[in-house]
């Protein structure tokens, strides 16, 4: 509730990088999904969002949690632009590449890497790298994305971590205070 509404408008973080301006909405792949609250935000930012996430626990959680926001006053309209499909990212990526729903932009917020600083990440973050493991799969999930998206993946990483794909430069990066999302940009 906070970020929703004191996080700003389509000039946040994740707007700029999602290329939000005037009224265009675009369809979104969140391959990444773990708790939503991304997603979430793109879809309170006006996108229409598809949800993966392969963890049977986070999607009894994302799917729960969408059936009782909806009922939530004022979140209705957010909800209905957002679709949950379990399952694993790559095979659901390679899926939507083959057939004529193609999302404009794929987003990806893969597990971050192991911490050198000697203080713990947050505790909900603990848990859930409990339940999804460590990442072992975003250079392909970067591929197959790439392959996906008409316009643009956005990968979400900690601000000083190296980029995901060593072969590929992000075309732009948008950086914040802890975080920053690269941009890959697909030619048309």
């Amino acid at each position: 509730t906070h970020r929703r509404k004191h996080g700003g408008d389509r000039r946040q973080g994740i707007g700029r990088a999602l290329g939000l301006k005037g009224g265009h909405a675009p369809f979104v792949v969140d391959a990444t999904a773990g708790l939503g609250r991304d997603a979430f935000i793109m879809a309170h930012l006006g996108c229409r969002v598809l949800l993966v996430e392969q963890s049977a626990v986070l999607n009894l959680l994302l799917e729960t949690g969408l059936q009782q926001a909806a009922l939530a006053p004022g979140l209705a309209a957010t909800i209905s632009r957002m679709a949950l499909a379990p399952g694993n990212s790559l095979q659901i990526l390679k899926k939507i590449a083959e057939g004529r729903l193609q999302p404009e932009i794929v987003y990806l917020d893969p597990m971050f890497p192991l911490r050198e600083k000697s203080a713990l990440v947050k505790k909900e973050m603990q848990v859930l790298k409990v339940l999804v493991g460590d990442d072992q799969n975003s250079t392909p999930l970067l591929a197959a994305a790439l392959a996906c998206a008409t316009r643009r993946v956005v990968v979400k990483r900690p601000r000083l971590a190296p980029a995901l794909a060593t072969e590929r430069a992000p075309s732009f990066a948008v950086t914040g205070r802890s975080s920053r999302f690269d941009v890959y940009l697909v030619p048309s």
